[in-house]
Parts: structure tokens; sequence; C-alpha cells
């Protein structure tokens, strides 16, 4: 009512802006003989101090004169009408004006310099932020600020929960942190929680240190990778026919290299497409693994603390896994390999990278070779050192000194190989002047690049890699270029390519031809090559030379974000990818090269270095369960060693043995094929066993043993490995020599998965006998309980699942391989088998048979009813005691 202008609606059209006052301005200028004056006015007319003095009747500010009264002020109240007249409502002015102040007082904080004013800031600020939503990116505009520097106090408090010990008490503070803020709480809360916590029983550790806030973040990520169910069922079959099965098996192993592989199969095949989006799955989980461990995209290096907890945190897990041969219960080994392969380490993990290299290669062939063993034995003396003084002449007496003469000189070598490399190195730099080779390339500077290269090279990284080899490094420097041609592609990345193409032909033609040169001239002066041959003539194979025995020794820790290197070392060896080739190594060197040159496993270049790798594979366990804090190197078993007898049983006592079950086996194929010895045998009397089973007693703690006389009951269940009819003797012979080794067969996974695989590749071929002995075989492990109080039996174990999976295949050939009666013969007695080793009766058959914990092996069975007829699944049911029900009516999938 004080304001009749500014009330009226038809004056409203007098305060003209936007486009009305555009369309103003434009009739203006093109009258006017004088634009800048017309602009001069124009501003001054529709000035906010004019709006305002036309809309409340006053004398703009700029008009005034002395005395006059009704000066325009701008007040508080009237501005706001104002702005509420022209449709700015008071929201969106409270919002405007808090924006402003908050990015005018973000743009001071970040122009703050020091610590001390952000600190002093933080305090005033930490309360009344957490409590209020809007005062909150003030606070977040301090902790940017900070960063690194924000105190440790603070980092405490972001890290607090609730009373549940998971929820976060300031999670509304804490999900909006950069990276690098909730990298160092992580890293403060593993401290606060780890902090003079050390437990010897590593099921409490695990316990510990699943408490942590970075466990917690990481636990999603290792059950994704660990419970791939393509990664499960390739490491459940240690035991394969052939290296192209170890290859095809291979590209399942690393998640990085694998889908390059995959893009070679039709898009159609739905196997495939489950192979692609497995592979996808973990390769991400990889991805985001190396995210959380080097601090997001802007670094890529590992932060040291962040590495050691992931690793002690998958040390845990192993620590709490399966003695040997867990198959994809030591996928935790898996992990810890593709983590180191995957991302620039400290320098402090070289000689770890270097075994995990060398090993990625062997995997990835099928095959581990002589030069490979060799670079996994350098690996393995860096970070097993071995003994000083009396001791070390001692386990070494085995060791000729022709050996010991090439290593003294073979370190003068590597020294000089070093030195040449760096000059090398040096000169690239200078063909470099853009420095495009010289960092990691991050994603930050190539957006997806670690989604495409898997294998990331720079000058940087090679000068920290210790080569064996010239020819080593020239393949880091060829992948290095490739890397650069792969990812620049189009015509964006045409210069990039031909600037590695360039830089590549000067390193071809000078920088490595001139080193090359260097090398070889340099390293004839310190070692003659004529004097190499004849010392490697004469010590066998020269190189290959078992790791020197050492007696247990306390881990000294230098660095608290280390972990033990040797249980890293002990994991790598362990994963089940590696476990594979050097058992399959082991046992091609016993089959063929002892048997055809009639020596023994001793005498042999290779055996006893491979028998030594897999007990540094088997103390993997013990060595994580506690952390690396002791370990030792086995006795390779040379001579009698009562303090660590396992090596000398091993080698000297009963591979021998495994070479005479493995003639037995060839005997057994010969004498059943009619153009070999049949007719011979037929003339002879009953021919007896070349083993006695005494013989096999007391070896139930050579758990490499079992694995090796597995493996070699594997490989004579192969097609052409053995004649259909011979199984039938050559099989109950490895059955009893592994019934020395364990109580029961119960949870032998990985061996029963390789076991079938083999037996149903004869598919209809197996004779009836043949077939019978390997069901009774298996009814007799079904049955086996040698521990009187053993409160379990077999009704869950993986010989009652891994059996119904083989009656199934067969089941699946025809009705004439297995026919409805001796189907229903076999289940029955499967039934009697498992029951008769439950000796509690909430664990018989017809107890469990609706229990959720059987659901996977009642499936199973539900799947064989269906071969049979309505009447005959009902007497069945009624035999075994269960119930009638309709799940057996209807398809299982």
């Amino acid at each position: 009512s004080n304001y009749p202008l500014l009330m009226a609606d038809k004056n409203r059209n007098k305060f003209l802006l936007g486009k009305g006052g555009q369309k103003e301005i434009a009739k203006l200028l093109k009258k006017s003989s004088n634009p800048k004056q017309t602009i001069q006015d124009f501003q001054k007319s529709h000035s906010l101090h004019s709006m305002f003095a036309k809309a409340f009747q006053t004398i703009p500010k700029h008009n005034a004169k002395k005395g006059d009264k009704k000066v325009e002020s701008l007040d508080t109240d009237s501005v706001l009408t104002f702005l509420y007249h022209l449709g700015v409502s008071q929201q969106e002015v409270h919002k405007r004006i808090s924006d402003a102040l908050k990015q005018n007082l973000e743009d001071e904080i970040r122009a703050i310099k020091g610590t001390e004013p952000l600190v002093t800031l933080l305090k005033s600020c930490w309360l009344p932020a957490t409590t209020v939503p809007e005062l909150r990116p003030v606070l977040w505009a301090v902790l940017r600020k900070l960063g690194s520097n924000t105190p440790i106090k603070v980092l405490e408090c972001l890290g607090e929960r609730d009373d549940d010990g998971i929820t976060l008490k300031h999670k509304e503070v804490w999900h909006p942190l950069p990276p690098l803020l909730k990298r160092l709480v992580w890293e403060v809360d593993w401290d606060r929680c780890m902090l003079n916590q050390d437990p010897d029983d590593p099921k409490i550790y695990l316990e510990l240190v699943n408490t942590t806030l970075f466990a917690q973040r990481l636990s999603p990520l290792i059950d994704q990778y660990v419970c791939q169910p393509i990664l499960r069922e390739s490491t459940n079959k240690p035991f394969v026919a052939s290296q192209i099965d170890r290859r095809f098996l291979t590209t399942q192993r690393r998640s990085l290299t694998s889908l390059k592989a995959s893009k070679n199969v039709g898009k159609n095949d739905a196997k495939q497409k489950e192979f692609e989006d497995g592979m996808l799955k973990t390769s991400n989980t990889i991805i985001e693994f190396r995210k959380l461990l080097s601090g997001g995209d802007s670094s890529p290096t590992y932060r040291p603390k962040l590495l050691y907890a992931a690793l002690s945190i998958l040390m845990g897990h192993h620590g709490n896994s399966p003695v040997f041969l867990g198959g994809a219960k030591h996928l935790y080994s898996t992990l810890v390999a593709d983590i180191l392969l995957s991302g620039p380490l400290p320098k402090a993990y070289l000689p770890v990278l270097s075994l995990a290299r060398t090993l990625d290669e062997s995997v990835k062939v099928g095959v581990v070779t002589d030069s490979q063993i060799v670079q996994i034995q350098s690996s393995l003396r860096k970070i097993y050192p071995p003994e000083s003084g009396n001791e070390s002449g001692k386990a070494g007496k085995m060791t000729s000194s022709s050996i010991r003469s090439i290593s003294v000189h073979a370190s003068e070598v590597r020294s000089l190989l070093k030195k040449t490399i760096t000059a090398a190195i040096a000169a690239m730099r200078e063909a470099d002047p853009q420095s495009l080779f010289l960092n990691p390339v991050t994603d930050k500077i190539a957006p997806g690049y670690s989604r495409l290269i898997q294998k990331p090279m720079c000058m940087k990284q090679m000068e920290y890699t210790d080569y064996n080899t010239i020819l080593d490094w020239d393949r880091d420097v060829q992948l290095m270029f490739r890397n650069c041609i792969t990812y620049n592609t189009g015509n964006e990345g045409q210069w990039f390519r031909g600037e590695a193409k360039r830089q590549n032909k000067v390193f071809k033609d000078d920088i490595y031809t001139q080193a090359k040169k260097i090398f070889e001239e340099e390293s004839a002066k310190i070692l003659p090559a004529r004097e190499v041959q004849k010392k490697r003539k004469a010590s066998g194979t020269g190189a290959i030379e078992p790791l020197e025995p050492t007696k247990p020794k306390k881990r000294k820790k230098d660095d608290e974000t280390l972990p033990s290197m040797q249980a890293l070392a002990s994991m790598l060896l362990s994963d089940p990818f590696v476990i594979r080739i050097l058992l399959d190594r082991l046992l091609k060197s016993l089959r063929i090269d002892n048997i055809k040159s009639s020596t023994l496993p001793v005498g042999h270049s290779v055996i006893p270095s491979l028998l030594q790798l897999l007990q540094l594979a088997q103390f993997s366990k013990q060595l994580c369960a506690i952390r690396g804090k002791g370990y030792m190197v086995p006795d390779v078993g040379f001579e009698q060693n009562d303090e660590d007898p396992v090596g000398f049983q091993l080698l000297r006592q009963f591979t021998p043995l495994l070479i005479k079950l493995f003639l037995e086996a060839e005997l057994d194929k010969r004498t059943s094929i009619p153009k070999d010895l049949l007719a011979a045998a037929r003339s002879l009397p009953t021919r007896k066993n070349m083993i006695s089973l005494e013989t096999w007693k007391n070896t139930r703690h050579l758990h490499i043993l079992k694995c090796l006389v597995q493996g070699a009951m594997v490989h004579v269940c192969q097609p052409g490995n053995s004649y259909e009819e011979s199984l039938t003797q050559t099989f109950p012979k490895f059955a009893h020599a592994l019934s020395q080794f364990a109580p029961n067969m119960w949870e032998e996974r990985p061996f029963f998965h390789s076991l079938i695989q083999a037996i149903t590749r004869h598919k209809n071929k197996l004779r009836r006998g043949t077939r019978g002995v390997i069901i009774s075989t298996w009814l007799g492990w079904l049955k086996n309980s040698s521990k009187k109080k053993d409160k379990k039996g077999s009704m869950f174990s993986s010989a009652h699942e891994c059996f119904l999976n083989l009656i199934a295949e067969w089941a699946a050939l025809g009705n004439l391989l297995l026919p409805r009666d001796t189907l229903i013969k076999v289940t029955t007695e499967t039934v009697e088998a498992v029951n008769a080793s439950e000796k509690s009766k909430t664990r018989k058959f017809k107890e469990v048979w609706k229990k959720e914990t059987f659901v996977s092996i009642k499936e199973l069975y539900q799947h064989l009813l269906k071969n049979l007829t309505n009447e005959q699944m009902k007497e069945w049911k009624d035999h075994v005691g269960i119930e009638d029900d309709d799940d057996t009516k209807d398809e299982i999938p």
C-alpha cells in the first residue's frame, strides 16, 4: 500500500528486464547517433538503484543531491520485496547467497598457506559440520586442502564406527571424501586395530583383520574373485592330459590377459559368453584392486601400507586354507600373483615380482622349462638368503665346486649387465626428448590405458628391474614400444605411433647393438666362453641347483609396511596353476627320464629342485599362519637328515616306488594288448605285484608324495596311456597306495575332478569289469573311516558329490552303458556306504535328505532318478528310507 507504483500490475512493464530490456536497447541504438552515450544512459536509467527508485518513488542514489530525503537505500526488506515482485523466491535468493558465500569461503580456504590455520579452522568447524549438513562442504574443503597433513585424530574420528562395529558413525561425512583421505583413514584404522595385536592362532588373526575398514572394503572384491565359477573350475583340475589342456585352463587364469583371448571365439557360443562375462568381472575386480591400493587414478604406484594390508589379509585367508593341493581354496594365492603383476610396486618387492613374472610365463605356456627353473631359483635365493659360516658349508656340501665357481662369476656378470643396461637407458632418454616413455602411463593421462594395456612398461621401471639376460631387457623395450602403438590408434595416435617406431629403430640400430657388443666383450673377460661350457658340461645342466637348506630362522622386520617376502614367495609357488605345471614336470621326469635312463631320481638334474619347490609351496600355509615370522629352506634329501627327514624320504625312499608303479601300469597295459605281451602273460603264472602295500605305510605326512600318486593315477586313466582292460588291474594298485596316505579320501575334490575327466574321456569304451572296479574302489573310499571317534562321515563330502557326478556322466551316455538295474544298485550301495561312514543318527541319509545343506547332493540323486520309472523310483526311495515328494517329478536344471 505504501508503494502504489510497484503494486500496480499495469505498471510492471515499466521494469524492463531480460528480453524486454534487450528489445528496448536495440530500438534506442537504431535511433541513436552516439551509441556509446546511449548505452551509458541506458545503464544509468536501468540500474538497480534507478529501478528501485522508480518502484518505490524515491530518488536514485547517483542522482541524489545533498539534502534530499527520499534517496533509495537498498535495505534488505526492500530488496527482497522487489525481487519477489520480479518473480524471484526468497528460497532461491537464500540459496544463491549461500552458494556464493560457500564458494568464496572455499576459495579463501584454498588460498590459505600453511597447515596451522587450517587445523584451527578444522577444530572450530568439526562439531557443527558433523551435525549440520549445510556446513559439511566447509569441512570437506578443509580436509581436501590438508590432504596428507590431516591430523591423525581427525582421521581416527572419520573412521569411528557405531556399536555394531561396521556402520560408520559419520557416514554422511565419509562418502564425499576424496580418495586420498579415504586411504589415509584406512591406514590409520589399520594401525589402530592391529597395534600390538599379533595372535598366534590364524583364525583369531583373520577375525581381527576383518574388523578393519580396509578389510571390509576389500572383502566383497576378494569374494568376487575367489568365487568366480570359471576360475574355481580350472583350479580344481590339477592333473590334465596334455600341455594344450594346461594352456586352455591358463586362459582362464590371468584375469587381465584372458579378455584378449576370449575375443577369438564366436559371440553366439553360450559357454563363451559365460566365459567372457566371468573374465570381465574378474578383470574389473583387479582394476578395482589397483585403484584402491594406488590412491586413485592420479597415482599409479601402490601405497606401501595399503599394499601391506591387502597382502596381510590374503595371507590370513591362505593361512586358514587346506594343506597343499587345495584347488579353488588356494585362489587367494592366485589373487596375490595378479596383484603383484598388475601394478608398479615399491623397490623392496622386486625379487618377489621377478619370481611372479617367471612363474606367470611358465603358466602361460603350460610347462616349466630348465631356464625358467634357473630363474625361479635365482629369485628365491634373493628372498631366502643362505646361512653364513659353517652351516652354509655343511648344508651345501653335496654341491659341486664347479657350480659354486659359476655362481661367483655369474654375480659379476649380472653386475656388468646392470651397468650396461643403465648406460643404454641413458642413451634412450636422449633419443626421447619429449620423455614419452620415461614415466608410467596413468589413466588420468591416457583414459582407459590400464584396461587395454595389461603389462605397462617404461624406462624407470626398467631401471629398477634386475634382468637375467640382455634379451630379457630387449623384450621389455619392445613391449614398451608395442604398448604405445597398441593404445594410440586412429589419426589422433598417428604421431605417437610414428615416434614409437622412430625410437625403436634408433634402439635396434644403435643403442641395443652397441650395448650387446660391449656386454659380450666385457663378460668374455670375466669368464671365457670355453670355461663356461666346460663347467656346464661337467655339472649336467649347469645352472639348475637346489637352494641350500637352512635351519628355521626368525624374520628381521626392518619395515613395518613390508610383509614377509618368504611368505609371499611360498604363496606364489602354491598358486594352483603353478602347482599344476610343477607336478606335471616332476611326473613327466619320473615317468620318462628316469625309466628310459634306468636311473634313480636323486641322480636326475631337475627332480631334486622340483621337489624342493613343492616343499616350499607346501610350507605356505604354515608360513602365512604365522605371517612369515619364521621360515626355512627344506633339505633336498641328498643325504639322511634326522632334523628334516621329509626331503630324504621323498627323494630317496618313495619316488623310486612311484617309478615302480609306473612300470607296473605299463606292464599291465602291454599284457592286455593282443599283439604285444598278452600271449606271453597267459602262458606264465599269475604275476604278483612288484610293490607290497606295506612299503607305503607311514607316509601320511608326505602330502607331496600323495599328490604325485594321484597325478600318476590320473595319467594312467587317460585314454591312450592305458588299455581299457588293463585298468581293471592298474586302478586298484594306485587306489591301495593312496589309501595309505590319509585316513580317508573324502575331501580330495581337485583329484576327483581330474580323475572323472580322465575316466569319462573313454566314453562308452570302458568295459563293464573296469567300471565295476572303479565303482567298488570309490564305494570303498566313501565307506572308509579309520578314526573310530570321527563324528562326521562322507555324507556331505566331495567324494560323495563327485561320485554321483561320475555316475551321471555314465548315465548320460545311454542305457547300454549303465542299465537301470545297475543304476539302482549303484545308487543304493552309495547310500549304504555313506550311511556306514556316519556315526551320528542325525547325519544318516534319510535324516539329511530334506536339509538345505544337502541340496547340491540331493539334486544329483534326483537327476539320476529321472532315468527310472515311477515304480522304480518309489521302490528305491522306500528302500533307502526317504519319503516320496514332488521334487523328483520335476526336471532338475
